[in-house]
């Protein structure tokens, strides 16, 4: 996450959420639903535990790891998460309004 960051510079405090389209648009190809979720983890992996985060999933419905709210890195909860993201798979539908 700090790959394009000068050396030095002090880091701040992360509030981010995570979102994976998990739609039928990726059902045709998994290889790429597969790079989002290596992303998503390595993502996670960088997360300190002072950073807030959560993750969301949507195709025809919303699925989300916390369903409260964002919530502290820690260990627990990034390794909770990277379980979230390695059970996700396509969805069969996809309803655009």
């Amino acid at each position: 996450m700090h790959h394009f960051s000068p050396s030095g510079l002090h880091q701040i405090d992360k509030n981010i959420v995570l979102v994976l389209d998990r739609s039928v648009t990726t059902r045709h190809d998994n290889s790429k639903l597969e790079e989002v979720k290596t992303a998503l983890t390595h993502v996670l992996e960088e997360l300190r535990p002072q950073d807030l985060f959560n993750v969301v999933a949507y195709s025809n419905k919303i699925t989300y790891w916390n369903r409260r709210s964002v919530v502290s890195a820690t260990p627990d909860n990034v390794h909770s998460a990277k379980l979230f993201v390695a059970n996700l798979s396509t969805s069969t539908g996809l309803f655009l309004y």
